[in-house]
């Protein structure tokens, strides 16, 4: 996995993400989204597949500090846990 691989993930996860919080603003203002399904939990989304599979290999690069992955991934559950919320009460 090259530098350019790897910015190249991120922002496409960023995209997935962005679209991601536009269908839970949709939710809350009552409007219906139109895909069958939007992933729960952080291992589900195009993100979380990406960073618990080849993602896992940045922590093994030596400038990449383990607290730098970590808050990643405790970012991104808690992005999960709080879209989760809004899904139960409007939706589910």
């Amino acid at each position: 996995m090259d530098k350019q691989e790897i910015i190249n993930n991120i922002n496409h996860a960023k995209q997935s993400h962005t679209r991601w919080l536009e269908r839970a603003r949709n939710i809350i203002d009552g409007i219906e989204i139109n895909d069958n399904y939007t992933p729960l939990e952080a291992n589900e989304c195009k993100f979380g597949k990406w960073f618990y599979n080849e993602g896992e290999k940045l922590k093994k690069l030596p400038n990449n500090p383990l607290e730098c992955m970590e808050n990643i991934k405790l970012l991104h559950q808690q992005l999960h846990q709080n879209y989760k919320t809004i899904y139960n009460i409007y939706i589910g």
